[in-house]
């Protein structure tokens, strides 16, 4: 960024005394040359009084006096209005404007960089290059630099600030705000300018903090995108290389967690783990860069069930806990969250109760430490719920159910009906009122419980496999209730929306990874068909999950099936060497499917996950 008004004005006013001094034998000419407008001289000496003050003693009281540019202004327009004898003294009044741009702040020193500048262009086409001195040639492109910088740092403020004021208020206009003014930024500094990266990782981060409120995948793209230009457009080196790895390690584990695309939690992993090791700033961004690692090894154990992951990313949490305590960090709810997360996550592997003790007084604090005007409100009172429900699992505790299902209520009241998180949390909410109808005996939670499930499979956003997992539990619980209409139609839905979740974009193991979770689901909506005499309808289901498989083998062939018709022998060779590497991948991610209860991730994680 540009320097301080005062050392600019400092080093400016060493560079033009040279200018001044050059030129002071021509201005006393002028003004002892009569003129046939007597105001001329008068407003010459004047102003020639002022900047000789500044010069010889440093006094720019005169110059930054708001007359001068009157003094000014009435002086360029005399000469403009056709005495051109009076030319030689537009040098003189560009040397005022250009002292004021450098004595002066942004933006007050705007109007004084534009008159400089309409100034030499008033000298080059009158064929008086000349009078610029060299001097002020290169002061001015300096100005005309330091401009632009300064421009793009008061738009990149203002866009911080508004990021900031949404955090605080929720309020989705200020977003629109923050993503406005960053675009700017990056529209006032020239293509290629290394100052650019900051701004790009701002706007990716203000693009997905805008996906987290609205669902609108539009936005993670968006976000991506920015965010890889950042990092690309960076050194190793700099000192904003490590912040803008981790906001695009965040972003891409949101990617991961809509889709499951292997490749993205590989490439957020490798971008947490790059942002911890580069951080040279400040304990509070080494705070936000250990926690999205912690929960980027928290989706590594999710898929691949190696404990040291959890372990590592418990480290890593309490880490940036301890950090963002000490610093007053304005995240440190966040990394609260994401420690109860991966506790919690601890007590699922290993039955360790103290984990899920923990787990549990943490979130509690943090979820009644904010209001549902808090962007993160839903997502805290959804964690808390499903955390709840797990351990009146095991105390039997009819009234932390309760609380259980108060929150889930409220994650629920207070997320967006286009939110994708919503089923998620619907799931949470079906799973604690079925918990407290087994505890309680009250029917009418069975039938909430159902109504939610219901809900849940059908949030277009959601995420597909959380929806198929809503709707599998749906059917269940129809099941047990009787009601062999409702629970035919939920199995039927989950078929539904299998191709969604593996879907030709994802890679091979993905697909895979997602169609292991669903074996057995269409021969089960089948027999729900043929349970309510539904013979043709059992037929489609079965069809519908057997062309799933066959379009996904399909995808996984073709590029080396129209290899072999021209090279047999290299489309083998190739064919066996994806075979070994599809083996060793699929042992590192193959795992049993979760228990069907989700949790519902803090802010860097972004999501709500099974």
């Amino acid at each position: 960024m540009a320097t301080s008004p005062q050392a600019a004005g400092s080093a400016w006013r060493g560079a033009a005394a040279t200018v001044f001094s050059n030129e002071l034998q021509l201005w006393l000419d002028t003004l002892a040359q009569p003129s046939e407008r007597p105001m001329n001289s008068q407003l010459i000496a004047d102003i020639f009084a002022r900047v000789q003050r500044y010069f010889e003693t440093g006094d720019a009281a005169g110059l930054l006096d708001d007359a001068v540019t009157v003094q000014s202004a009435d002086l360029a327009a005399i000469v403009l209005e056709g005495n051109l004898a009076d030319i030689e003294v537009i040098p003189l009044l560009l040397l005022v404007h250009l002292t004021r741009y450098q004595l002066l702040p942004h933006p007050a020193n705007q109007y004084d960089l534009q008159k400089s500048l309409e100034l030499v262009t008033l000298l080059d086409v009158s064929n008086r290059s000349e009078l610029v001195a060299p001097e002020v040639r290169i002061a001015l492109q300096h100005a005309m630099d330091d401009n632009v910088m300064d421009t793009a740092a008061a738009l990149v403020k203002t866009g911080n600030d508004a990021l900031g004021t949404y955090k605080l208020t929720g309020d989705v206009s200020e977003l629109a705000d923050a993503i406005e003014q960053y675009q700017l930024a990056l529209d006032a500094l020239p293509a290629g300018a290394p100052s650019r990266a900051p701004i790009l990782s701002n706007l990716g981060n203000a693009f997905q903090v805008r996906f987290r409120r609205t669902g609108n995948l539009s936005d993670l793209e968006d976000a991506i995108h920015f965010g890889r230009v950042a990092v690309d457009t960076l050194p190793a080196d700099h000192p904003s290389y490590a912040t803008c790895l981790s906001n695009l390690g965040s972003v891409l584990q949101l990617r991961f967690l809509q889709a499951g695309q292997r490749s993205d939690l590989d490439d957020a992993i490798e971008a947490a783990v790059k942002a911890v090791k580069a951080n040279t700033g400040s304990t509070n961004s080494r705070a936000l860069h250990l926690s999205n690692l912690v929960n980027a090894l928290r989706l590594r154990f999710e898929r691949a069930g190696q404990l040291e992951d959890l372990n590592d990313a418990i480290r890593a949490a309490r880490h940036a806990v301890e950090i963002a305590s000490t610093s007053k960090a304005r995240d440190h709810l966040d990394y609260q969250c994401n420690l109860s997360l991966v506790l919690f996550r601890r007590y699922e592997q290993t039955g360790m109760e103290a984990d899920l003790d923990e787990a549990v007084d943490i979130i509690r604090k943090v979820a009644t430490a904010v209001g549902p005007e808090h962007p993160n409100f839903a997502s805290y009172k959804s964690n808390l719920g499903n955390m709840l429900r797990q351990r009146a699992r095991r105390t039997q505790s009819p009234a932390e159910l309760n609380e259980a299902v108060e929150a889930c209520k409220l994650a629920v009241s207070t997320t967006s009906p286009e939110h994708p998180s919503l089923s998620a949390r619907l799931f949470n909410l079906g799973a604690a009122l079925r918990e407290r109808f087994e505890l309680g005996g009250d029917h009418a939670d069975h039938t909430d419980a159902i109504e939610s499930l219901r809900h849940a499979a059908s949030v277009a956003a959601g995420v597909p496999v959380v929806r198929i997992t809503a709707a599998r539990a749906w059917g269940a619980l129809a099941a047990e209730k009787g009601d062999d209409t409702s629970a035919a139609e939920a199995l039927s839905a989950a078929v539904s929306i299998l191709p969604s979740a593996t879907w030709h974009g994802l890679d091979r193991v993905t697909r895979e990874y997602h169609l292991s979770n669903a074996a057995g689901l269409a021969a089960d909506a089948a027999a729900s068909a043929l349970n309510v005499g539904e013979v043709g309808r059992a037929v489609e289901l079965l069809d519908q999950g057997r062309s799933v498989l066959w379009l996904s083998l399909l995808h996984i062939r073709t590029d080396l099936s129209d290899l072999a018709r021209v090279t047999p022998t290299l489309a083998a060779r190739l064919d066996e060497i994806r075979r070994v590497l599809d083996l060793a991948s699929a042992a590192a991610y193959s795992v049993e499917a979760d228990e069907a209860s989700m949790s519902d991730l803090g802010p860097n994680a972004g999501r709500d996950r099974m």
